[in-house]
């Protein structure tokens, strides 16, 4: 009887415990033999670090310009039907050059499907100086179960309130993401734009 025990820092959902049994018959052609060494690929369901990107990367942003980032990811698949996720927030720690201007939250099935809104039930969003969060409630997660493979993505407009501040690089915006899913974060490179 086989129990996962530790796992790697992106599986959020261990695959569920099963049987072996030992010997193991194998077949080649007529012969059969006994198999003693077994090896054994337990399912896991793994989350894909979060990507963050610019929608729109103006050529020159000037102070009082827009600018859009999006946040995506990766929507796991879990091991069984019985299995859920138990939390999942995105968090946008802005730089303090930017200031929130409004966001959305999306569940987009594949590039070419229409997207599906998630409404005010389905996430509580903070705004703490500069830290931005979006909580998914239960309805919300709900969501999350019924579109497995898709992608959860979140688009953030900010205004560019000044373009230099101290030790940060002077004409360079940069701005990262976290996202955490049944209790494991994973973080996406900063983009930027300048």
């Amino acid at each position: 009887y086989v129990v996962e025990g530790a796992a790697p820092d992106n599986v959020i959902d261990k695959a569920l415990p099963f049987y072996v049994t030992i010997p193991f018959p194998s077949a080649n052609g007529a012969v059969v033999t006994w198999l003693y060494d077994v090896h054994v690929y337990p399912k896991n369901a793994i989350a894909d670090k979060p990507v963050k990107t610019i929608a729109d990367r103006p050529n020159s942003v000037v102070i009082g310009s827009n600018v859009t980032w999006t946040i995506t990811q990766k929507i796991p698949t879990l091991s069984s039907t019985a299995a859920s996720f138990t939390d999942a927030k995105v968090e946008d720690t802005l730089d303090p050059r930017l200031t929130y201007v409004s966001s959305t939250v999306n569940i987009v099935p594949t590039p070419t499907a229409p997207k599906l809104d998630l409404v005010a039930e389905d996430f509580t969003f903070t705004s703490v100086s500069g830290q931005l969060t979006w909580t998914l409630s239960s309805t919300g997660l709900e969501k999350l179960k019924d579109n497995q493979d898709s992608s959860l993505v979140v688009s953030v407009v900010t205004t560019v309130n000044d373009v230099a501040s101290g030790e940060l690089t002077p004409g360079k915006i940069a701005n990262a993401a976290t996202v955490t899913i049944n209790k494991k974060p994973g973080v996406a490179p900063p983009s930027y734009t300048n």
